[in-house]
């Protein structure tokens, strides 16, 4: 399915139980809307706010409006994931889970798309990338 092109809401009619939106786009506005009652959205990622080159002040109002809609009426609710605050948290589910995603990746069950290995020296180019958007894929930091 083409998110951009299709209206994914219109798959279930119902709505879903859990939309994962790493994306962000329209301030998570369609992602809460094609959310069954009592349904959950989790916001892992607002990469559509970084390429619109959004101030962190407008980033972090549209976070604060996503939580606000988890306290309107009919039972849909809303989470922001952070692998920084859930590393800080819980160090030890952190460090396992990065163990088991370094064996997928060794035994090529996982296979991220890498746009290109950058080294040290071309962080601040990367950064710009980054920002500019439209990558197909990571950056990978690589020593020299």
């Amino acid at each position: 399915m083409d998110c951009e092109h299709e209206d994914f809401a219109k798959v279930l009619p119902d709505g879903f139980d859990v939309v994962f939106d790493d994306i962000g786009e329209d301030g998570y506005r369609r992602s809460f809307q094609s959310l069954r009652r009592g349904g959950l959205l989790v916001a892992i990622g607002f990469c559509a706010s970084v390429q619109a080159k959004l101030r962190m002040l407008a980033i972090l109002a549209m976070i604060a409006r996503m939580y606000l809609w988890g306290w309107l009426p009919g039972g849909k609710r809303t989470r922001f994931y952070s692998i920084n605050v859930m590393r800080a948290r819980h160090p030890d589910w952190f460090k396992s889970d990065l163990a088991c995603l370094f064996q997928l990746l060794s035994q090529r069950r996982i296979k991220p798309k890498v746009a290109e290995r950058i080294s040290f020296a071309d962080v601040p180019n990367a950064q710009r990338r980054l920002e500019s958007g439209g990558l197909e894929g990571k950056l990978v930091l690589c020593p020299a």
